[in-house]
């Protein structure tokens, strides 16, 4: 391929977004000259040109006009075909080459046909990923594979290849939200295929024991978290291995050796011990070419995880100890089998509104709702007003607030660690005015509790 020469020693390549490619790479061309300054212009009305088109389509002749809304949508899926194609190219040179040479309408088509075939791989990937499916009675995780089904059935590439629906419950240890539409389900599928390929190298029986261990340890049914069985898996095997174990178990023995061991080790001897214990797996465990390199990028979390508990004192918030001593504090959820049957939930609502009496209301709770799906139910029945939701705050422990906030600050911790003080500070998706009410409990509570839940949600709660 020729060598082309047209970026300039003014181009800056940060300034250009994966995200929005295309766009970006045309604003940054105009700021060196690369390209002129109508440039952007000419490709808006050649989009308007493209426009115009689609609409007749989406409106089946019928009109030539759409909302401004759904005008303002149908160019985004224009702009989001055009870097399907465009994000294909092997460098800066080629794309600006394009740019320059090529009519609007002739990359906006080879991005159709791009999107055509990236479909098509992702609905393979998904049947792929439903082979190696790990074997789990995690709700999120079970619901999450059958929920994005939905995406090839209505994914529509022409007026809306920005969109994607699926109900996506289950958290990665990667995910990148900022990417949408067709190449978000890629990326999540693409992932979780690698994590599940990981995890099927473990025995299915001791990841299910640990699971369950789990939620025996803190009396919580762990089939309706939302936590990550990768991270669980690895977490637990990395520091069995650091224990001379050949299974996930980590006794509270083995736990205690080990937590005094990394304690008085720097930081330098943590990230060589857990760098270690990776490579042992990958070779152990004859890990393959791509399940390596998530499994390498996993370590640096891992790394970063260990010393900030170890700074704060709580590395038994990464593993699952399998004899610790119970923990009796949580009432939220037992079991399965304390799930209330819908008439069984009616009843207990309707007695919860006959009380005027807030305490006798939270004793009835306390008494009669043992599972975290039935107590958010509870709570978004209106059956509790205003400052009764303050004192049923007040009545829970810090490991049952923290049950609560996974569930709220969901998608602030998904992509990294909550940084509870800060994602109080700025205005969150609130839909259930006890998430609202939640929110402004914890910001009346001291700094020294708000850490001690927002150690409980990093941790795997």
């Amino acid at each position: 391929m020729n060598n082309l020469k047209f970026i300039s020693k003014d181009f800056n390549s940060s300034n250009l977004s994966k995200y929005q490619y295309t766009i970006s790479l045309i604003n940054e061309c105009v700021r060196c000259d690369i390209l002129p300054k109508f440039f952007l212009y000419n490709v808006q009305n050649k989009i308007g040109e493209i426009l115009k088109d689609i609409i007749l389509r989406y409106t089946k002749g019928e009109s030539s006009s759409v909302t401004v809304e759904k005008g303002e949508k149908l160019i985004i899926g224009i702009w989001y075909t055009i870097d399907a194609y465009m994000n294909t190219l092997e460098n800066t040179n080629l794309a600006i080459n394009i740019l320059k040479n090529e009519e609007v309408s002739y990359i906006y088509e080879k991005g159709k046909i791009k999107l055509k075939e990236d479909f098509t791989h992702t609905k393979n990937l998904y049947e792929e990923t439903l082979k190696n499916q790990i074997y789990t009675d995690l709700r999120a995780y079970k619901d999450t594979l059958s929920g994005i089904s939905d995406f090839f059935k209505y994914y529509n590439s022409e007026f809306e290849p920005d969109e994607s629906v699926a109900d996506i419950d289950y958290p990665l240890a990667f995910d990148d939200w900022n990417v949408a539409g067709l190449y978000y389900i890629k990326n999540y599928l693409w992932n979780l295929y690698l994590e599940n390929e990981i995890c099927n190298k473990f025995n299915n029986d001791d990841i299910h024991k640990m699971l369950k261990s789990y939620g025996d340890t803190y009396k919580i049914d762990y089939k309706d978290l939302l936590i990550n069985i990768f991270e669980m898996t690895i977490n637990n095997k990395v520091f069995s291995v650091l224990c001379n174990n050949n299974s996930l178990e980590i006794s509270k023995k083995d736990y205690e050796k080990l937590n005094n061991r990394l304690k008085i080790s720097n930081e330098n001897e943590v990230k060589a011990l857990v760098s270690l214990s990776i490579d042992k797996i990958i070779k152990d465990y004859n890990i393959g070419e791509y399940e390596k390199v998530y499994l390498k990028k996993y370590e640096d979390n891992l790394i970063n995880l260990t010393l900030d508990a170890l700074r704060r004192d709580n590395l038994i918030n990464l593993l699952v100890v399998t004899d610790e001593i119970k923990n009796n504090e949580s009432q939220l959820v037992i079991d399965e089998e304390s799930r209330l049957d819908d008439e069984a939930f009616r009843v207990i609502i309707e007695e919860i509104l006959e009380s005027d009496n807030i305490y006798e209301k939270i004793n009835i709770i306390n008494k009669k709702i043992n599972s975290i799906k039935d107590y958010i139910d509870m709570l978004k029945s209106n059956c509790i007003f205003d400052d009764e939701y303050l004192l049923l705050f007040m009545s829970l422990t810090n490991l049952e607030l923290s049950i609560l906030g996974k569930f709220i600050f969901y998608g602030e911790y998904r992509m990294e660690k909550l940084d509870i003080i800060k994602t109080l500070s700025k205005k969150l998706d609130i839909n259930y005015e006890w998430e609202e009410l939640y929110v402004e409990y914890l910001k009346s509570l001291s700094e020294n509790k708000l850490i001690k839940i927002e150690n409980l949600i990093n941790g795997k709660l």
